[in-house]
């Protein structure tokens, strides 16, 4: 038998339908010399190569199945679980955007600092003549309103994040 057969005769060595050859054909899974002719072994590799098993039912055991093919699988299914499991995360508020995250802190850093920049204009006129008791209780409330602010914030922030608002 000769290496380089018509399509027909592929069809029978291989034991397949003549359409299911000429898919092959259309799908470049065939090697074809220069005239038209199936090249059998390169053919048959070709095939061999380019199978997906779980779609062409030569499966029968996971030794089977080539380590390319396997290896590609099983990265793609492992991406797809992970989004899946992002997308779940998000979805629950389990997570949040890092860039939401930034801007909610950036947010609450900016307040905070703003509010300790202008403590001693707010401070300054309850200090004016007061003994050292009464500076160090009036600045002692200031900073726990600033750090109550502060916390109250952060818990704001948070909830919006929560509710997908950004």
């Amino acid at each position: 038998m000769s290496n380089a057969v018509s399509q027909a005769e592929f069809a029978r060595i291989i034991n397949a339908s003549r359409s299911y050859v000429t898919q092959l054909k259309k799908s470049g899974r065939l090697v074809l010399n220069s005239g038209g002719l199936v090249l059998v072994d390169e053919s048959q590799a070709k095939i061999k190569e380019s199978a997906d098993p779980s779609k062409d039912g030569t499966l029968k055991s996971i030794d089977q199945v080539g380590h390319s093919y396997a290896a590609a699988r099983a990265v793609k299914e492992r991406y797809q679980a992970m989004l899946a499991k992002l997308e779940y995360e998000r979805s629950t508020g389990i997570l949040v955007l890092k860039a939401d995250v930034e801007s909610a802190v950036s947010d609450i850093v900016t307040r905070f600092r703003l509010a300790a920049e202008n403590m001693p204009f707010r401070a300054a006129p309850e200090l004016v003549g007061q003994d050292l008791d009464r500076i160090r209780a009036v600045l002692k409330q200031h900073v726990f309103e600033m750090l109550t602010d502060l916390a109250t914030g952060f818990d704001k922030q948070l909830e919006d994040m929560g509710e997908g608002k950004s």
